[in-house]
């Protein structure tokens, strides 16, 4: 059997990882806020359709640090 498992993220817990890795590779903060934004239409509101084909759903609860 196959179980479907999504993990729910809210959206400023995405965008402070994405801000934190792309400023680790050397991009500034405009540049990382338009990729997000682009990013997000494209990518994360589709994933996001995907949730209601989960069979366990995790909401994480804590923010990671380094």
């Amino acid at each position: 059997s196959h179980l479907k498992i999504f993990i729910q993220q809210n959206e400023q817990s995405l965008k402070s990882r994405l801000h934190k890795f792309y400023t680790w590779k050397g991009l500034d903060t405009s540049s990382i806020d338009e990729q997000f934004e682009s990013r997000k239409k494209d990518e994360y509101d589709i994933i996001s359709l995907d949730e209601k084909f989960a069979d366990l759903k995790i909401n994480p609860t804590f923010e990671a640090t380094n």
